[in-house]
C-alpha cells in the first residue's frame, strides 16, 4: 500500500514525523511539494508529481497550509476517486476558514468562543469605535493583540490582498490542543504564549467534545484547540514536530495507520504488475 504527503514547502520542518515514519507504515511513501504539484484533467483526474501518478496510490495525505486554492484543487480532483483522504473538500473549507468551521459548531450546539469577521479594511474601520479593546486580531496566519485602535487600524493596513480579518476576545493561557484521530484523542498539549510546553491530561468529557467536533466537521482527524470547555481553534495542519517533543506521544503514526486501515486496497494494472516482476528479477 502507497501513501503520498502533500505539504507546503515552507512548513516541511513541522511535517518532518510524518514524512519520516509514512514509510514504516506503508510500503511505498513520497513527500510531494504542493508546488510541484500538476493536476490533468479528461479520462478522470489525475494528481501528477515528477513522473508518479500520485492519484493511483492508494491514500494521499495533503496537509494544507494558507495556499488554500491549490489545496482545495487537489481534494477536488480526488473527491470522485478510490483514493483515500481523511477529510472532504467540504472539511477543509471548514477548517482553513475557521470563523465558518467554528459558526457550523456553534449551529450544532457546541460551545465555541465568538469571533468577528471582516472581509476588508473599511468593513473593520467603521466599527473601531465600538471594539472592547484589548482584543486579538488575526490576518493570515499572522496574530498579535492590540490595545486601542491605532495599534488595529494599523495592522489591518498591512494586510495582503484577500486576506480577511479575524478579531476575538484576547485569552488567558493555557489553551489545550487535542489530537483527535478517528474515535479517539491520541495526545493533548498544553500551549502557552503560542509554544506548545507539554502533554496534558483531560477529562472523558472534553475528549468526546473534541471528537465529535472534529467528526461534526468531516474529517477523519483534527487539531481542536480548547479554553476551559470552549472550542476556540481548529486545524488540519498543526505543527506535529512540536506536539510529538512537548508530549512524547507518537501522533503521526496513528494518523497514518489510521489512514492504511481505512484505505481500499487497489488491484494492480497489468503494467504495475509487470514492472513488479521486472523488479524482482533484477
Amino acid at each position: 500500500m502507497r501513501i503520498a504527503i502533500i505539504g507546503d514547502p515552507a512548513r516541511k520542518n513541522q511535517d518532518a514525523p510524518l514524512i519520516e515514519k509514512a514509510s514504516a507504515v506503508f510500503e511505498e511513501a513520497i513527500y510531494a511539494p504542493i508546488n510541484e504539484i500538476r493536476i490533468k484533467t479528461g479520462g478522470g483526474n489525475k494528481i501528477i508529481y515528477g513522473k508518479r501518478i500520485l492519484s493511483n496510490f492508494e491514500c494521499i495525505l495533503p496537509i494544507p497550509s494558507d495556499n488554500l486554492d491549490i489545496f482545495l484543487a487537489v481534494v477536488s480532483a480526488l473527491e470522485d476517486s478510490e483514493v483515500y483522504v481523511p477529510y472532504s473538500m467540504r472539511s477543509l473549507l471548514l477548517f482553513q476558514k475557521r470563523v465558518v468551521g467554528l459558526a457550523k459548531l456553534r449551529e450544532a450546539g457546541f460551545p465555541t468562543q465568538e469571533l468577528d469577521y471582516f472581509l476588508s479594511d473599511k468593513a473593520t474601520e467603521a466599527v473601531l469605535d465600538r471594539i472592547n479593546y484589548p482584543v486579538e486580531v488575526l490576518i493570515g496566519s499572522r496574530s498579535a493583540v492590540t490595545e486601542d485602535k491605532m495599534h488595529l487600524r494599523g495592522m489591518v493596513r498591512l494586510r495582503r490582498e484577500g486576506e480577511t480579518i479575524l478579531l476575538k476576545e484576547p485569552i488567558t493561557e493555557p489553551i489545550i490542543e487535542c489530537v483527535v484521530v478517528g474515535n479517539d484523542v491520541v495526545a493533548c498539549v498544553e500551549t502557552r504564549h503560542g509554544k506548545k510546553t507539554r502533554s496534558i491530561n483531560i477529562g472523558s468529557s472534553l475528549k468526546e467534545l473534541a471528537i465529535n467536533a472534529t467528526k461534526t466537521l468531516g474529517s477523519g482527524y483534527g487539531f481542536v484547540s480548547l479554553y476551559k470547555d470552549m472550542i476556540v481553534s481548529i486545524s488540519l495542519a498543526s505543527n506535529f514536530s512540536a506536539i510529538e517533543k512537548a508530549t512524547n506521544k507518537n501522533i503521526s503514526k496513528a494518523l497514518l495507520y489510521h489512514m492504511r486501515e481505512h484505505a481500499r486496497v487497489r488491484e494492480k494494472s497489468v503494467m504495475e504488475s509487470i514492472v513488479d516482476v521486472l523488479k524482482h528479477r533484477k
